[in-house]
């Protein structure tokens, strides 16, 4: 199975969210061996050598966070053949 997370609150943040992915991510590493991991984030250095790192930059522009999460990232979940995706947010 191909599962993505989208990591933003890794390079966005340094609070709750940010400890949670980063200590989910740890914990997919140590536990899991049979499915396939993708981490979609805004930053360029791959948090795992076991994940498939996607770098989705943002760019300060009007509107470009809003197409971005609706358009970018669910062309590239598409273009990936993702069965899930896991987005830790509020």
């Amino acid at each position: 199975m191909k599962i993505a997370i989208i990591a933003d609150p890794l390079d966005k943040q340094n609070a709750g969210i940010h400890y949670y992915t980063k200590w989910m991510i740890n914990a997919l590493i140590s536990e899991d061996s049979d499915n396939i991991f993708y981490v979609i984030r805004n930053g360029k250095t791959p948090v795992s050598k076991k994940f498939v790192h996607v770098n989705v930059p943002t760019i300060s522009f009007p509107g470009f966070l809003t197409f971005r999460k609706f358009f970018i990232i669910p062309r590239l979940i598409k273009k990936h053949n993702i069965d899930v995706v896991v987005e830790p947010a509020h």
